[in-house]
């Protein structure tokens, strides 16, 4: 399940590293923040598929205050037929 707590997401393509911080589930899209990215300006905030998002790895942090991860592996994985909730 999707929380909101703050894990990164780290999507690597053509010899160039983005990270994004999960921020919300919207039916089946995820709402994404730049913490670093070529060309973009960390805090913007854009909106990508599920299926955008499991091909990016989940990079672990410290929890902070005891969160849990901000996506599963249930969440990003694009499931056919199933409904995601938001907590």
């Amino acid at each position: 399940m999707f929380t909101r707590a703050q894990s990164l997401l780290r999507h690597q393509v053509l010899g160039q590293e983005a990270l994004y911080r999960a921020v919300e589930v919207i039916g089946e899209l995820v709402e994404l923040e730049v913490v670093s990215a070529p060309g973009l300006e960390p805090g913007t905030r854009l909106r990508v598929t599920k299926a955008a998002v499991s091909r990016m790895s989940v990079v672990e942090e410290a929890p902070a205050g005891g969160r849990r991860p901000a996506v599963s592996e249930r969440d990003i994985a694009p499931a056919r037929g199933v409904g995601h909730s938001r907590r």
